[in-house]
């Protein structure tokens, strides 16, 4: 077992928890994660039990990839692809040897999906939406998981947005509210180190500028306002460096590949991740559209977009929620263009 800078924080969360405290102020967006740790600690167990439930969900993250895919396509070889690459990708695996919460996120977000996805009654819907409310607690960027989910539920008003016009409005209105409170209630934690992360052009944190500086010019909003609004008048105040170093982040997110990497490092991310990237936006025109495309396109979104206006990771570990579904769009753009004869998406 492996632990890291953050490891402590999730373990605290665990110990507060075994002693009736519930998680508040930042800690409450690792709930869920700090009550996976508390299990074993509730019955005496070592923190390697916690690396049991990470192979776990990462088995039946996989079984439920497989079967997701199978459900779309009815087609076994189109499924093995996607579940293959997942296999695959090494950092999986590595990233489960570690107490962070960024592998048990990407799997849960799977698994979640697929209960959701193949929901035909209301306890199975029930028991979905518990398990999609687990997952968005596990970290932060469970909020774009949960914008992800309305997407998913609003896609039939907005696919038939004449008939339903109101609803597809109203469903609008109220989830985007709901998005932005939760959203602004997330940053408050986070706005100051933003602001921050900005006034010092860190590319890659920790401390990581790369070839960009900040401007001599560079206007800072005031402290006095809501930690939203504070973000926006940043880059309403200084466009022109925040497309800079949001398109770099955003650059070396998606590439993935890193200046510190060995050679050797570099090469295998590219000589894998590109190919499956070429595939997946050939996929991505062959996905049929439904409910699922539209969670997928939204999930991407958020998430590439967090990272774009924040920081990219030094250890690149923040693509990981990204790449099942990278996958899964793969499949599609692998050999012929299946016929699509299975569960409506």
């Amino acid at each position: 077992m492996r632990a890291s800078v953050d490891s402590d924080l999730y373990i605290g969360i665990a110990r507060n928890l075994l002693n009736g405290e519930f998680p508040s102020g930042r800690e409450l967006y690792y709930s869920t994660y700090g009550f996976l740790i508390a299990i074993p600690l509730a019955f005496g167990l070592s923190y390697e039990f916690v690396l049991i439930l990470h192979f776990a969900f990462a088995l039946s993250a996989l079984i439920c990839l497989y079967k997701l895919t199978y459900s779309i396509t009815q087609n076994t070889k189109q499924a093995f692809v996607a579940s293959l690459l997942y296999v695959l990708w090494f950092k999986f695996q590595q990233w489960n040897l570690i107490v962070y919460t960024d592998a048990s996120f990407a799997h849960l977000v799977v698994i979640s999906i697929y209960f959701l996805h193949q929901a035909n009654s209301k306890t199975d819907l029930g028991f979905a939406l518990l398990l999609v409310l687990f997952t968005a607690f596990i970290r932060p960027t469970g909020m774009g998981f949960l914008f992800a989910i309305l997407a998913y539920f609003s896609f039939d008003s907005f696919r038939n947005v004449f008939k339903y016009r109101l609803k597809a409005i109203a469903i609008s209105v109220v989830g985007f509210s709901i998005f932005l409170a939760l959203l602004n209630i997330a940053m408050s934690h986070y706005i100051d180190w933003f602001i921050e992360s900005y006034a010092k052009a860190e590319i890659i944190y920790p401390n990581e500028s790369l070839f960009i500086a900040k401007p001599s010019s560079l206007v800072l909003p005031k402290k006095n306002t809501l930690p939203i609004v504070r973000l926006i008048l940043f880059f309403i105040q200084n466009p022109i460096y925040m497309l800079k170093i949001t398109a770099l982040k955003m650059a070396l997110f998606i590439g993935h590949i890193k200046p510190y990497y060995s050679t050797a490092h570099n090469i295998f991310i590219a000589s894998f991740l590109y190919p499956v990237y070429f595939f997946a936006i050939r996929g991505f025109f062959r996905f049929p559209n439904g409910k699922l495309k539209a969670f997928i396109i939204t999930f991407l979104f958020f998430q590439i977009l967090t990272v774009s206006f924040t920081s990219e990771n030094w250890d690149g570990r923040f693509l990981l929620p990204l790449l099942p579904w990278i996958f899964l769009l793969a499949s599609f753009g692998v050999g012929r263009n299946y016929n699509l004869v299975g569960k409506e998406t």
